[in-house]
Parts: C-alpha cells; structure tokens; sequence
C-alpha cells in the first residue's frame, strides 16, 4: 500500500505595511488643510491613497486626525480674524459718517433742426453726498469694544404688589369692569344704553 502525502501551498498572511509616515506627511496635511483642501483632496493629492484607505488612517493613526484639525482650526481663525477686521472697519465708519461722491451719466437726445437727425449728448454728473452717522453702528461698535462698559441688556426691578383678577374680590372685579366700562361708552365705543355686564 502506498501513501500519498498531500502538501499545500500555505500563503503566509502578513500585514500590509502602510505607507502612512507621520514624519513626512503631517506638517505638509496641516498646511494644506490650513489653504483649505477637502479630505478627498488630502487622500489623492498626499497620500495618494483613496477615501476608503484615508479614512481608515484617521482612526488608525491619531497624528493624521490632529494634523488635519489644526490646520482647518487655523484656517477657521483666520477667516473669523479677517472677517472681523473687515466688519469692524465697516461699522467705524458707519458709526462716524462719511462723505462719497456720486458719478450719474445723464444722456440727452435732442433733434437737430437742420439735418432732422438725433444728436446724443452725454455728461456725467458728480454730485457729492453725506452718509450722517448710523446710530445702530454706534451701538454695535460701543458694546463690542467697550470691555463690559456698554451692555445691550435692561434690568427692572418692581417693588409692591401687582394686582391681578384672581386676588380680587367679586365685588372688586365688578367695580373695576364698571370703570372699563363707562371710560368706553365716554370714548364712544358703546352707546349709553349698551350694557356688557349685567
């Protein structure tokens, strides 16, 4: 009797070594999430790698997530930086008025007697206006710069007593609509013979 001995090909499985170098890649994915690139962008462009693979690296490696979050933090801050001087140049001189000047080009046509045809003159007009300050500017620009000096809030304290129809006796209650009622036959909403309480 013969025996066979049967031998199979076993494929070793080893894990894929990445590609991923954190020392290469994470100043250069910071920077260009700081101009703005989308993950997609980050994956081709970078990594050269494609969105499943990118993602994956994110959970898998925490420099890559930090990396990409700083530089969208620092984009972000500096849009809101910009913003704000933009906005707060606008509202300064809003809140102080200024002075433009309007250009109007104003054409006229007339009809030339002796050769019947129509002649086109144009002119501009410059005619100088003044913007008078903007109240709402000067309020916006005061609480946002005067550090706690200037608030846009109102505080009302009341002292006594407040009285409402559910304190009230009825005979409290019926004075008080008699009184409602005859200031407004006396303002003539009702004829003197209209009765609303009987």
């Amino acid at each position: 009797m013969q025996t066979k001995t049967v031998t199979k090909n076993i494929k070793k499985t080893t894990k894929r070594k990445t590609k991923y170098n954190a020392e290469k890649y994470n100043k250069l994915i910071e920077n260009y999430a700081h101009q703005g690139a989308t993950n997609e962008d980050i994956a081709k462009d970078i990594l050269h790698v494609g969105k499943t693979r990118f993602y994956e690296w994110l959970t898998e490696f925490p420099n890559l997530a930090n990396s990409l979050k700083r530089g969208r933090i620092k984009k972000k801050q500096e849009l809101e930086a910009t913003s704000l001087k933009r906005m707060e140049s606008k509202m300064s001189l809003l809140a102080r008025g200024f002075k433009l000047t309007e250009k109007t080009e104003i054409v006229d046509i007339k009809m030339d007697p002796k050769t019947g045809t129509k002649v086109v003159h144009k002119r501009i007009v410059t005619k100088g206006k003044y913007i008078p300050p903007s109240f709402n500017a000067l309020k916006f620009k005061m609480i946002n710069q005067g550090k706690g000096k200037w608030k846009d809030t109102s505080h009302t304290e009341h002292s006594g007593t407040i009285k409402t129809g559910i304190d009230m006796t009825e005979e409290e209650l019926n004075a008080e609509l008699r009184d409602i009622e005859s200031k407004l036959k006396k303002a003539g909403y009702f004829s003197q013979d209209t009765q609303i309480r009987s």
